[in-house]
């Protein structure tokens, strides 16, 4: 599991399929309860992001070649927003819905100004700092970000630790 939506009816997450890379699935949690996948996220398409407002759902896809965030309406429209610019992976809504983090492919968290209104449109990401690290593992978020975006919480290695 991804993500919950903010009124508690849908559940996001990869579904894995035997010789598939994977792909964003939604399961409604009432109705007839049947998992489908997230429209235009097949292509190795995960850790979907419920918005704050419920309206719009955030994942990670490698359908330009590499992995890179959109953003898509929910419920799905056919419509769909590019976020990242240069790859990006494990994002993150902050609270107020004006912000979107993700993981660049050096390891950098960057910040993505966004407005979504009717309609939605990403602004111009930038770096925030290095994470020292890539992460590993499907689902694996190595930060967290408080309410209004300015503080993190990080899992990182210890520069202390000897190697043995």
């Amino acid at each position: 599991m991804n993500d919950w939506s903010p009124d508690g009816q849908f559940i996001t997450f990869r579904n894995l399929l035997a010789g598939r890379l994977g792909s964003a699935w939604l399961l409604p949690l009432s109705g007839d309860r049947q998992p489908k996948p997230v429209p235009q996220a097949d292509n190795r398409g995960g850790n979907g992001r419920f918005s704050p407002d419920g309206r719009w759902l955030a994942y990670q896809s490698i359908e330009a070649g590499r992995s890179e965030v959109w953003v898509q309406p929910f419920p799905p429209t056919g419509a769909k927003w590019p976020v990242s610019r240069e790859g990006g992976e494990r994002v993150r809504w902050r609270r107020d819905g004006k912000e979107l983090f993700y993981i660049n492919p050096g390891g950098i968290l960057m910040a993505a100004p966004v407005v979504a209104g009717p309609t939605f449109q990403p602004g111009t990401p930038a770096p925030l700092f290095d994470l020292k690290f890539s992460p590993v593992g499907l689902n694996a978020y190595p930060y967290d970000v408080s309410a209004d975006g300015q503080r993190f919480l990080v899992i990182a290695p210890r520069d202390d630790v000897a190697e043995p």
